[in-house]
């Protein structure tokens, strides 16, 4: 709206050169725009948690926002260059060669071209969780070379006022969140210190950790997660998230880790030897709660590991007598099942107006996998119930394309996505 009141809007308008210009404008516009939302968006400000329902669909969104900012400024010097096509070709070349001379443009094309690899590591290489890590934080500097190209190159947006103004506001808030994020996340408020107070080996290649408060405890409830930073000499520092699997407990928590890749094999196989190392934890974040939907009539599909918000979640059931609840626990051999005792004593203690089934799926003793056809069947339809899930992405993604198949509404499934290792 801003930029149509521009002389330069008229470009539309005036043959097909001017078209390519004013197009090339607005996506520039709106590409800055989109790369300071996701930054926005990967800062997990608690506003922006509130706003979104659940941290999980902000990092959902903030994929979906950085794939779309890449397309975006890719087209604003594709149509620039094209303005010079047919006639002039090496004119149109000149577009993507920087040129010192002219240190504003120069900049947009080392901005796009960072932002370019970035998120071509992002979408088509597997890299470790640890690298692609180190790696996005130069978004960030992308974004700031971007923002320094806009306001140095002479053009009609930075004359206006208004449109200045707007540019200049976008600019400082991306700049915070990444400065925020990267640059002094220790700023955050809703950073703890903690210590590993107890852990022990599972079989499956699991282990369990109890966490003390070294100071301030944090504040969470059922169903909520963290990321943790190990701190000592020698220990990974980088952040990762895991689902609590702990009732609140006087500021003490539990996190319940399977060995899925390098740094989760890491704390598994470690185990016992981290007792006493200092955590940094940040947290809690999440809406993955029974409570949060007001339905009394859920039914709730763990796969694997997926069960650590479960357990969590089942440790505060009694505090809420009148919810009908249906746990179905898949995993593929009975090795693999998780304080499967702890939710089987929480089952056992249902009363008339609190029912609590446990339900385990062993697929190794099923002819197949645990369907949504088999829930529908077992918890006698899925009408009028919240359907709660959590494990392998893929797995859920299945089973919500069955449900829906079913007849369940969008609004009735919920999950919690996160696959960091």
């Amino acid at each position: 709206m801003l930029w149509a009141r521009l002389d330069s809007a008229a470009n539309l308008f005036a043959g097909s050169a001017g078209l390519l210009q004013a197009a090339a404008e607005l996506a520039g516009l709106l590409g800055f725009t989109l790369f300071a939302l996701s930054l926005v968006l990967a800062a997990r400000w608690q506003f922006i948690e509130n706003t979104l329902d659940g941290l999980n669909k902000a990092f959902i969104i903030h994929h979906l926002v950085g794939t779309l900012t890449l397309l975006v400024l890719l087209a604003h010097p594709i149509l620039l260059a094209a303005r010079f096509l047919p006639a002039a070709p090496y004119q149109a070349a000149q577009t993507f060669i920087p040129n010192l001379h002219y240190p504003g443009p120069a900049l947009g094309i080392l901005a796009l071209s960072t932002l370019m690899i970035l998120l071509a590591l992002t979408f088509f290489v597997a890299l470790k969780y640890q690298v692609w890590l180190k790696t996005h934080k130069f978004l960030g500097v992308a974004f700031i070379l971007g923002g320094l190209h806009i306001l140095l190159t002479p053009n009609g947006l930075t004359a206006d006022l208004l449109l200045y103004a707007y540019l200049i506001g976008i600019y400082a808030l991306g700049s915070t969140a990444y400065l925020y994020r990267t640059v002094i996340p220790g700023l955050s408020t809703r950073r703890f210190k903690y210590q590993i107070a107890a852990a022990r080996q599972l079989p499956g290649g699991v282990a369990e950790f109890e966490f003390m408060p070294l100071g301030r405890p944090m504040r969470y409830v059922a169903g909520q997660f963290v990321f943790v930073s190990l701190r000592g000499p020698g220990l990974p520092r980088e952040w990762h998230p895991f689902s609590i699997s702990s009732g609140p407990l006087d500021g003490r928590f539990r996190l319940t880790i399977k060995g899925l890749g390098p740094y989760t094999k890491f704390l598994t196989v470690a185990g016992p030897q981290l007792i006493g190392t200092t955590v940094m934890v940040e947290g809690s974040y999440g809406r993955f709660n029974f409570a949060k939907f007001r339905n009394p009539h859920q039914i709730w599909v763990a796969g694997g590991i997926g069960i650590t918000p479960f357990l969590s979640l089942a440790q505060s059931l009694a505090q809420e007598p009148a919810y009908g609840i249906d746990l179905y626990y898949s995993v593929k051999t009975e090795a693999e099942l998780i304080d499967y005792e702890e939710l089987k004593w929480a089952a056992d203690r249902s009363v008339a107006v609190r029912q609590f089934r446990l339900i385990p799926y062993i697929a190794s003793q099923q002819p197949g996998f645990l369907t949504a056809q088999y829930i529908n069947e077992t918890s006698g339809g899925l009408a009028g119930k919240d359907i709660l899930i959590c494990g392998p992405p893929p797995m859920m993604r299945s089973l919500r394309q069955q449900f829906l198949s079913l007849g369940a509404k969008p609004q009735q499934i919920h999950s919690e996505e996160f696959s960091m290792s």
